[in-house]
């Protein structure tokens, strides 16, 4: 059976009459994290042939592939698997029902957004504090206007805040608006909000900040009129771990982000 291989656009597939895989934005940005279909017959021998030219794209490429440890993605994740991919990292997600959220804390900062402070001021920040891919000045206004474009969602950056502490930029709260379908619990469209990133300076960690801006940053996605938040972590970072469950977020599922094995 002849084996059809198409990269067009952000997209790739792979087809043999009923039998295809589809990757769906396999761009190497750094929150396009890839997602893919699969769909196969019994027939062992071009299971088997697809897997390797899949594994040769994503070798090339270089990307990561995520996959849920939830009943949705088992054939996904059982595919990878077989292929020879192997996990590079996991994160543990989170969420909160923002109705219900109340800032608790004694709040010892201000905060001042970034159409106030300027890209360049907060991009000092972003770069001294987040651990992001993104690390010149250019890239960080090219992936705003991205955001801008290609999701609408221009009132989210207007309330990407800096956190100050006696006049000094310490950190940042970058709060998102998104649309999704949050599996495996949820069947209704729901308008979700995300905090893309919060951080603190390495200087100014250890000291219980963290949970009082991550809690900022929750109070600043229920201002926008949102009522779920979902945020993660890796699952070896034990302090952000202590953070979900101080502001009462809980545990939904575990992701897993594959590569291939060089």
């Amino acid at each position: 059976m002849k084996i059809i291989e198409k990269t067009f656009g952000n997209n790739y597939s792979l087809r043999a009459g009923e039998n295809h895989i589809e990757l769906i934005k396999y761009g190497k940005g750094p929150y396009d994290f890839k997602s893919f279909c699969v769909k196969n017959t019994k027939n062992r021998k071009l299971i088997s042939e697809l897997r390797k030219r899949f594994y040769r794209f994503a070798e090339k490429e270089k990307y990561i592939i995520q996959s849920e440890n939830s009943e949705r993605d088992k054939k996904q994740t059982e595919f990878l698997n077989d292929c020879g991919f192997v996990i590079k990292y996991s994160k543990q997600v989170f969420l909160k029902n923002l109705v219900k959220h109340d800032f608790l804390y004694h709040d010892i900062f201000k905060y001042r957004s970034i159409d106030k402070t300027g890209i360049e001021k907060f991009f000092e920040i972003f770069k001294a504090s987040a651990d992001d891919p993104i690390r010149t000045i250019d890239r960080f206004k090219k992936n705003i206007n991205r955001v801008k474009r290609e999701y609408k969602n221009e009132d989210s950056i207007s309330n990407w805040k800096l956190v100050f502490l006696k006049r000094k930029p310490i950190g940042i709260i970058m709060p998102f608006k998104i649309l999704t379908y949050l599996p495996p619990r949820f069947s209704a469209r729901k308008e979700v909000g995300t905090l893309l990133n919060i951080a603190l300076l390495p200087e100014e960690r250890g000291k219980g900040y963290g949970r009082i801006i991550h809690s900022r940053g929750l109070m600043i996605l229920k201002e926008m009129g949102l009522k779920t938040y979902m945020g993660s972590t890796e699952t070896n970072n034990y302090a952000m771990l202590k953070v979900f469950k101080l502001n009462k977020c809980r545990k939904s599922m575990i992701q897993h982000f594959y590569c291939t094995k060089k």
